[in-house]
């Protein structure tokens, strides 16, 4: 990326997204369709989000984080889509598309992060 070789970057902020943004609906959709059986997203408030994240033993820094993303996302504040990529590169971004080849290939090699009925 420019930002990285060239000078004029240092102290600056950018704020990079993907071309398309999804809510926690259509990924469990999407996850249902790839993993052939029902994924239902059951929109957990923040404390029994937090709750359930450290039942499961993760560290309270990496659940925090986790709460942070999942606020933005749950709110629709992370559904907007930025020319910045573009700009840094000075070319187009590689297109995708989440669907299920997206989720086999990126995936398949992390099925603890598919496990489970739900998406929480």
């Amino acid at each position: 990326m420019l930002a990285l070789t060239q000078l004029g970057h240092t102290s600056k902020a950018y704020t990079l997204t993907g071309n398309q943004s999804l809510d926690y609906f259509e990924v469990a959709e999407i996850l249902t369709e790839v993993l052939d059986r029902p994924i239902h997203y059951s929109r957990p408030g923040l404390l029994k989000f937090i709750w359930t994240l450290r039942n499961r033993g993760l560290p309270l820094d990496f659940v925090l984080v986790m709460a942070g993303i999942y606020t933005t996302t749950r709110l629709g504040w992370a559904a907007t889509i930025t020319p910045v990529v573009e700009q840094l590169l000075g070319r187009s971004r590689l297109k995708y598309r989440v669907d299920r080849g997206y989720v086999w290939e990126y995936g398949s090699d992390r099925p603890t992060l598919l496990a489970g009925d739900h998406v929480h």
